[in-house]
């Protein structure tokens, strides 16, 4: 499977960035003592742009392409947050835990899934990449690799 390379970005005073189907309503988020935590959409796509945003979003990727989700929103202070690969419906991989160290609003989160060192290449098939804010999945983007 891949192995992860996790990419945090400063963006307009914050950090932060994974797949919609267009812009999904606000998901609040409270847990613990954390409130204030608006998602307001999730993206894949072939790269970033020069704010660490998605740029040419897509769904379908090749084996040998890195695999680029972000969480998009407003994270308080002490936020974590953390990304699971599914391959298949089987976890196959997770990122490290990312804690905000401010406040940060409208970021985008994102991390970069690579394929494996020495088979460079994704197995084909369904891959589902879930988002946990607090510890809560917060939720999720579904990729196809061909």
């Amino acid at each position: 499977m891949g192995c992860l390379l996790l990419v945090l970005l400063l963006f307009g005073g914050g950090f932060w960035s994974a797949q919609s189907s267009g812009t999904a309503p606000a998901v609040e988020i409270a847990y613990g003592d954390s409130t204030g935590v608006t998602i307001t959409r999730f993206a894949s796509a072939l790269s970033t742009d020069a704010d660490g945003c998605p740029l040419d979003e897509t769904s379908t990727y090749r084996r040998s392409q890195d695999i680029n989700v972000f969480a998009i929103g407003a994270f308080p202070r002490g936020t974590t947050v953390f990304a699971r690969m599914y391959y298949d419906g089987v976890p196959v991989e997770d990122t490290d835990m990312l804690i905000a160290d401010r406040n940060y609003d409208d970021v985008c989160v994102y991390f970069i899934f690579e394929p494996t060192i020495g088979a460079e290449v994704f197995d084909r098939g369904p891959y589902r990449i879930e988002f946990y804010v607090n510890e809560v999945l917060a939720g999720s983007v579904n990729v196809v690799v061909q």
